[in-house]
């Protein structure tokens, strides 16, 4: 496999911890022989005709490729790492889940770029519609569909690491297929413990000047995703605080990683002097990877009334500029 399929195959492995089939499954301290004992019969039937058998429920197939996993982490019969037939096994059921009538948005494995379809719409059609509890609850249910699961997955893993709040990223944007990466400083209130998401639509002053930008610019939403040099909320609740070099520095790594998600990423744009500072250092190693830099002010409307409006314009202009670099065809 090549790097990026070296990359899928870590996301999938990832997601597939998320389901621990032994305590789900096979009850607890006895799970790995309770757990093959209940997957024996679909094996057989799968080495007899090479299919994954349909009778075969969700919680079932999540058992079978979470048993993978820890057979190839404990060096037993199977080797994902090596290819053969334990590869052709793993995609076989991953394949599956992905079909199965029954399988929910979080049941879904990371897919190759290449089988993700993005959203069609509807959009918002104007700012803050996360206030509206019916829009609100219908994006939370869509956290994990394939093209932001990846992401949404890391954002788990972050808040399994770092034991802070984490917000998902807004299934309206566009996941793992996104060619703009729009970076801040920290989380806002309104995305860490309000809607739990990233999002231009979110009920607060710098997610409508944002909206306002992408429909300026005419840059696509599902051209963008959001993200922060700090990943996690910083502050107590009701009062965030500024990003220290520490919170910086441990946010770094991060960024490469989500960065490593997103194969189609031609710009990164940070939106004021902590997200451009964060970034910085890392200035060299993101134009290797064939990556644009660009600044802006921080889009707060705390900031747009103290320049008297210079700020939104400099937005603006950024995002413009962002799109006609992110254009395949060089035009915009």
């Amino acid at each position: 496999m090549d790097d990026f399929d070296d990359r899928l195959m870590s996301r999938q492995v990832m997601w597939a911890h998320t389901y621990n089939a032994y305590e789900r499954l096979a009850g607890g301290e006895s799970g790995p022989n309770a757990l093959a004992d209940l997957l024996e019969p679909a094996w057989l039937e799968f080495r007899r005709t090479g299919r994954v058998p349909g009778w075969c429920g969700v919680d079932l197939l999540r058992g079978w490729v979470f048993y993978l996993t820890r057979a190839d982490r404990h060096g037993g019969r199977y080797s994902l790492s090596s290819g053969g037939s334990a590869v052709v096994e793993w995609q076989a059921v991953l394949s599956r889940i992905a079909g199965h009538p029954n399988c929910g948005a979080g049941d879904r494995p990371p897919l190759p770029t290449s089988q993700v379809v993005l959203p069609t719409g509807p959009f918002s059609t104007e700012p803050r519609t996360h206030r509206d509890p019916v829009v609100l609850e219908a994006k939370q249910h869509r956290w994990f569909e394939p093209h932001v699961s990846p992401i949404n997955l890391l954002v788990q893993e972050i808040s399994r690491t770092v034991g802070g709040d984490v917000p998902y990223v807004d299934p309206d944007c566009g996941g793992v297929g996104a060619r703009v990466l729009l970076l801040l400083e920290a989380p806002a209130g309104a995305a860490a413990h309000g809607s739990r998401m990233l999002s231009a639509d979110n009920d607060d002053g710098t997610a409508a000047n944002v909206w306002t930008a992408y429909q300026h610019s005419g840059l696509p939403r599902l051209w963008g995703m959001h993200w922060n040099a700090v990943p996690w909320y910083i502050g107590v609740p009701g009062k965030i605080r500024a990003a220290t070099s520490q919170d910086i520095s441990d946010g770094r790594d991060w960024l490469f990683r989500l960065v490593d998600l997103m194969p189609d990423l031609r710009v990164v744009l940070t939106l004021g002097n902590s997200a451009r500072d964060a970034v910085a250092p890392t200035k060299d190693q993101l134009e290797t990877r064939g990556l644009h830099l660009l600044s802006a002010k921080h889009p707060s409307q705390r900031v747009i009334n103290l320049t008297k409006g210079v700020a939104r314009e400099e937005i603006h202009a950024a995002f413009i500029q962002a799109r006609k670099l992110a254009d395949p065809d060089g035009g915009g």
